[in-house]
């Protein structure tokens, strides 16, 4: 039995859901099958997001990273092999990952950069952005929000033991944290 960890779609008849072993499943509105991971990975995938039907990622355990152009699956190095928590996906030149303590990867087009978010001891969870603003939760209840030149961090105004889950909004201003 597969454990599936994430879904994304980009239309009722074009679903994606990633889990253990590196397990890719597709939805085309009527049956689920199976895709063959790249290179034969087993990595579990965490998450899977995409910008367009051609351009579908998904990351995961010890710093895994598959791409999906809408047609095949490839492997992609990320030069880490830190667990990989969520991946946000702006364009097909700007997609983001949450890389564990005070680090996001970004991938420019060509390849995946390490890029410091400034505070090293909150480990990045999740990850969610508009057009001008990316903002990331972190393991100690933390908001960082970035402008594409500096990180600021405000408090998410939970309790201390309440795990952040989830990051999604509708604009810089509306910004839900669950």
């Amino acid at each position: 039995m597969m454990n599936a960890f994430d879904t994304n779609f980009d239309a009722a008849n074009d679903v994606y859901a990633v889990g253990d072993s590196g397990t890719i499943l597709h939805f085309d509105g009527t049956t689920w099958s199976p895709m063959a991971a790249p290179g034969g990975s087993t990595a579990n995938l965490n998450v899977v997001r995409g910008s367009s039907a051609s351009d579908v990622w998904a990351v995961g355990n010890s710093g895994a990273a598959v791409h999906y152009d809408g047609k095949n699956w490839t492997h992609v190095q990320t030069g880490t092999s830190q667990d990989l928590f969520d991946v946000w996906a702006r364009s097909a030149n700007e997609v983001w990952a949450t890389a564990g303590a005070g680090t996001m990867l970004r991938w420019d087009g060509t390849k995946w950069n390490k890029v410091s978010t400034g505070f090293p001891n909150d480990v990045c969870t999740y990850v969610w952005g508009t057009a001008n603003r990316l903002f990331v939760t972190t393991a100690l209840q933390f908001v960082l929000q970035f402008d594409g030149t500096t990180w600021l961090r405000q408090d998410a105004g939970t309790r201390n033991d309440t795990r952040l889950a989830a990051i999604t909004g509708t604009s810089n201003t509306d910004v839900w944290v669950f």
